[in-house]
């Protein structure tokens, strides 16, 4: 066992093993109020009229398949239920909710009685997976482990995944961060596989987070593989980014078969047809809460799902993203003030919601610089200091002690 957790021999299994004991300390320190008091991660409204009973109907609806199939030998895929209003489709209905969910398929192993625990659990497992992703992102783009791990919390309890009420909200968190390793791999390693595999993931899961995910990583590729110009590669860079949307095209064929119907199915839904005014500006209570939602929320005044609070301490890289100067730092300036500008203006919450009504439900793609800047800055200042890196280097030999005896 000592051997399997020696850091010179397994660096990675010894930082996940870090990572799993700090997620489990910060879990229970952010939800453990909800095991004292006997709730539950079920909110009251949505949560339960729709994300929790879609979840026991789609169950029900496996358990279903499975059983005619093992006793009648026979594939039967119901397509019709009266249980959702006066009678829908049961696929377009429950896909935006947990048909396609890789996080929903073990449910159909789960008693009823026992699915608001497993609902729980899945909140909790997605969120680990997203802190992992991150890491994963963070250590390729050369940050160091201790940077990549320090980053991934800021990324995962930030004010979008505390105050978020929805399971599969989180989902876009993962699979975010793998697309653009999956894009560095194209870009780095002419490896597309990864990014193939997720965009296919992403379009399965929900289509209505694919489309965010697609502007976000288009932003990221004209960032980060356009604009940093250099004469003479221009032909290269156009190359590369036409690969990238032909491997985008080959992983949204390979979902098609769930893809398309969801698409047409939502480009005519009667939402989209609502009637919605767009004005130019939020609210005023909206601005006065914008400097203060940037670590803390105030859920009924800042609204339109701008969940963008991080941790204080990622706030520091700010001022140090602009105290330094370089050629690099001033793109990456321009990227900041462009971020904060998509959240002053109703129009980018506008766009990334499939132009029907405001709603920035992108806020976790807007927290991923923090979390970035705060793994280039803050984090290598720390490790800059011989004394502090001792001192952390100590912590960490002290956690892994303690693993080591408890084994």
């Amino acid at each position: 066992m000592k051997k399997f957790f020696n850091k010179e021999l397994h660096p990675g299994r010894y930082y996940w093993l870090i990572y799993t004991v700090l997620f489990c300390l910060l879990a229970l320190l952010c939800f453990g109020y909800l095991f004292a008091s006997g709730k539950s991660f079920i909110t009251a409204g949505d949560g339960f009229n729709q994300h929790y009973k879609a979840l026991l109907c789609f169950a029900k609806w496996m358990r279903e398949i499975i059983r005619t199939l093992i006793y009648d030998h026979t594939l039967l895929l119901p397509k019709f239920s009266v249980r959702f209003g006066l009678g829908a489709d049961f696929f377009t209905t429950l896909q935006y909710y947990v048909i396609g969910d890789p996080f929903a398929l073990p449910a159909v192993f789960v008693p009823t009685k026992y699915m608001v625990y497993f609902y729980g659990f899945m909140v909790l497992f997605r969120l680990y997976l997203a802190g992992l992703a991150f890491m994963a992102y963070a250590e390729y783009m050369g940050k160091g482990r201790n940077a990549a791990l320090a980053g991934s919390f800021v990324y995962v309890f930030c004010a979008y995944s505390l105050y978020n009420p929805h399971p599969y909200f989180i989902n876009p968190m993962i699979y975010f961060p793998l697309l653009l390793l999956g894009v560095e791999k194209i870009r780095k390693e002419k490896k597309p596989w990864l990014f193939i595999a997720m965009v296919a993931v992403s379009a399965v899961s929900n289509f209505y987070f694919l489309y965010m995910l697609a502007l976000l990583v288009g932003c990221y590729i004209l960032f980060e593989a356009i604009i940093p110009w250099e004469k003479g590669k221009w032909k290269e860079k156009v190359y590369s980014v036409l690969k990238m949307i032909g491997y985008a095209a080959v992983g949204g064929l390979l979902s098609a078969a769930m893809l398309l119907p969801i698409a047409q199915f939502f480009l005519s839904s009667m939402r989209r047809e609502s009637g919605y005014t767009f004005e130019p500006f939020y609210s005023r209570s909206y601005y006065e809460k914008f400097l203060p939602g940037l670590i803390t929320q105030d859920t009924p005044a800042f609204g339109s799902w701008t969940y963008l609070g991080v941790s204080a301490v990622a706030i520091l890289a700010m001022f140090l993203l602009f105290r330094k100067k370089g050629k690099n730092r001033f793109r990456l300036k321009i990227v900041f003030c462009m971020m904060m500008a998509a959240f002053l203006l109703p129009f980018a919450g506008y766009v990334s919601n499939g132009f029907s009504y405001v709603s920035n439900r992108w806020s976790w793609g807007g927290g991923f610089p923090f979390c970035l800047y705060f793994n280039r800055d803050v984090a290598g200042v720390a490790s800059a200091s011989e004394k502090r890196r001792r001192l952390f280097n100590g912590m960490r030999s002290g956690i892994f002690y303690y693993q080591y005896i408890v084994i």
